[in-house]
């Protein structure tokens, strides 16, 4: 028997992904700055250069479809805002709160009210031991009216 290692789905998918763009194979044995070198150099290309021939515009479709496929498989990926229904702003009270991924690497996780001239924002964990009990209550309540639904459709 050989070792091997698994490798995760999202290493393979990116592997695949590097190929459609015909970037060279990163050797196990390259080191870290070696494998991010050979990675900026396949993306960092001409694309409407890559295109127009015939192998680049094959690649292409072939890079579309496996990138397609990429986000269907990993659609949760991080948003910049998502909402936060049924919980209203503690300064305008109005149903605007948005929960903000960090822009740079140490920022932190935010709560913000996306209605004009409030200017509400708190970090993610002060908020959630602010609000616990609000948010124990809508989780709880999704849950009663899902059972209901389900019980519903039953009949």
């Amino acid at each position: 028997m050989t070792k091997s290692i698994l490798m995760p789905d999202p290493w393979i998918a990116a592997d695949q992904l590097m190929e459609a763009l015909g970037a060279r194979v990163i050797p196990s044995s390259a080191s870290i700055d070696e494998a991010i070198r050979l990675a900026h150099a396949a993306v960092f290309i001409d694309v409407d250069e890559w295109v127009n021939t015939i192998e680049g515009a094959t690649w292409a479709v072939v890079l579309l479809r496996r990138m397609n496929t990429a986000l269907r498989r990993w659609q949760d990926s991080e948003a910049q805002l998502r909402p936060i229904p049924g919980i209203r702003c503690p300064t305008c009270n109005e149903p605007h709160l948005m929960r903000r991924a960090p822009e740079q690497f140490g920022d932190d996780l935010l709560v913000i009210c996306r209605t004009p001239d409030c200017g509400f924002s708190l970090t993610w964990d002060a908020w959630v031991k602010l609000y616990a009990p609000a948010i124990e209550w809508f989780a709880n309540d999704m849950k009663r009216r899902e059972k209901a639904a389900r019980k519903e459709k039953a009949k």
